[in-house]
């Protein structure tokens, strides 16, 4: 009887110390991890120069449905970007409307890009290259 009383008792507190170890698991995953958790919201637009020289950047963000001089443009112009430097702006856009984006790069000739405003954990990213070329493309966290 006593051999019984003593697995019994084993049993119950292996049990309990598991119970307490998933308890404290789920405590530091939740915590420390970040499991469960929503990457933070990212800027509307981020420009990046990715050549080796300085270039100046102008950026315009028009909607789609502007007509003439709207109010709704947003313009920025970064002057003197260094190599490897990056700007961003929130709230350039807004999640899933539809937009111009207009890029000129050290005064030369505006590219245009159509380009739909992104939501929460996605950004527009402008990078710039080498001979003031402009790449465009949408990135998600």
């Amino acid at each position: 009887m006593t051999d019984s009383v003593f697995w019994k008792g084993l049993t119950l507190w292996l049990g309990g110390f598991a119970a307490f170890a998933l308890l404290v698991g789920g405590v530091f995953a939740v915590a420390f991890l970040g499991i469960g958790q929503a990457p933070s919201a990212m800027d509307d637009l981020h420009v990046s120069n990715d050549d080796d020289a300085n270039h100046t950047v102008r950026i315009e963000v028009i909607p789609a449905n502007a007509s003439g001089e709207s109010q709704d443009v947003f313009a920025e112009e970064v002057a003197s970007l260094r190599p490897n430097e990056s700007v961003s702006w929130s709230n350039a856009t807004q999640a899933g409307e539809e937009y111009r984006l207009v890029v000129s790069v050290d005064g030369r000739e505006p590219k245009s890009f159509a380009v739909t405003g992104p939501y929460d954990h996605c950004t527009t990213e402008v990078w710039v290259g080498a001979n003031a070329t402009v790449e465009v493309v949408a990135s998600c966290a």
